[in-house]
């Protein structure tokens, strides 16, 4: 099982018949959940505690593309 299907499954995420709204309000919650994971093991580790680069690189990008799509989102809300 993918970790997209088990937190599709664990937080009872309904098909979402694939319009966008519907289908980005569930992919929002498979992101919350995964940031949720990826905090409660990080708090494990130390700050001086290291991790694979490959993996902070995949973090950072997202982190930075979600920044950008809030600010899209933030912006057409503020031209309202």
């Amino acid at each position: 099982m993918s970790y997209q299907s088990y937190l599709i499954t664990k937080l009872n995420i309904q098909e979402d018949g694939h319009t966008d709204v519907a289908s980005m309000k569930n992919k929002v919650k498979v992101a919350m959940a995964a940031l949720e994971k990826m905090q409660t093991e990080l708090d494990k580790l130390g700050d001086e505690d290291s991790l694979p680069t490959w993996w902070t690189n995949k973090v950072a990008v997202a982190v930075t593309d979600l920044d950008k799509a809030t600010d899209f989102m933030s912006a057409k809300e503020d031209n309202k």
